[in-house]
């Protein structure tokens, strides 16, 4: 069953606005602590390759597999850790509170 036109437009719009705050919010930014995640099915041994490669400071592991806490290096940080195959990268600072 299809929703009414003008009840998509309602959905797709409050999901929008739930998203775009998360996303401002987890963006990467210059000075501040990076998250490093790599890709799932690669861990540990891939992150620290990714780090190596994109000749960055480790600060901590995170918690979980293949994630690790990276020191802000300059604005293009974020750029060099997607190059060397990061998964994702988001702002550090909202993972501190989850590092062992």
């Amino acid at each position: 069953m299809a929703l009414p036109s003008p009840l998509r437009s309602i959905l797709a719009s409050a999901l929008i606005a739930l998203a775009l705050p998360l996303g401002v919010a987890t963006m990467p930014r210059a000075a501040t602590p990076l998250l490093l995640i790599a890709p799932p099915w690669r861990g540990e041994a891939e992150a620290m390759q990714i780090l190596a490669t994109a000749d960055a400071r480790l600060l901590a592991r995170g918690r979980f597999d293949g994630t690790l806490l990276v020191a802000p290096d300059g604005p293009d940080l974020a750029r060099r850790l997607y190059a060397a195959g990061a998964f994702l990268v988001l702002n550090g600072d909202l993972y501190t509170g989850c590092t062992p």
